[in-house]
């Protein structure tokens, strides 16, 4: 009997969706998705920030970079899988990522103020893709 593991993230984008041709179409972008609770020490709210990196594989990359842009309101429910790689200086590295299997733009919002959080550095030139 098969099985899946399926997440699902709902967040804003960090940025525009960024189309790379590695063989197939693949787009990425990152997310910010924030909770927030209320403290029950101090009675005040706090929120905490966590950046998920998201792919997409396939026919959907393209209209994905079409669709998604920076401060998106997105919806993305997929596998989460763990890309290891070796960078330029021989040292291995690794990753979490959210491989799309559905995404769906819910809006343009703007995060609040305290969610404006900067996005992981685009430069992941040392990813094997």
């Amino acid at each position: 009997m098969a099985s899946e593991f399926f997440t699902v993230a709902i967040g804003y984008a960090g940025r525009d969706a960024e189309y790379k041709d590695v063989g197939t179409g693949m787009a990425k972008f990152s997310l910010a998705c924030t909770e927030s609770w209320k403290d029950k020490n101090t009675g005040e709210w706090q929120e905490k920030t966590t950046w998920v990196s998201c792919i997409i594989w396939g026919s959907g990359a393209q209209r994905a970079v079409e669709k998604i842009k920076k401060g998106d309101h997105v919806y993305v429910k997929g596998m989460i899988e763990l890309n290891e790689w070796t960078n330029k200086e021989g040292e291995a590295k690794a990753a979490l990522q959210l491989k799309a299997h559905r995404w769906m733009v819910l809006g343009r919002q703007e995060p609040r103020p305290a969610a404006q959080v900067s996005p992981p550095s685009a430069d992941d030139s040392g990813l094997p893709f």
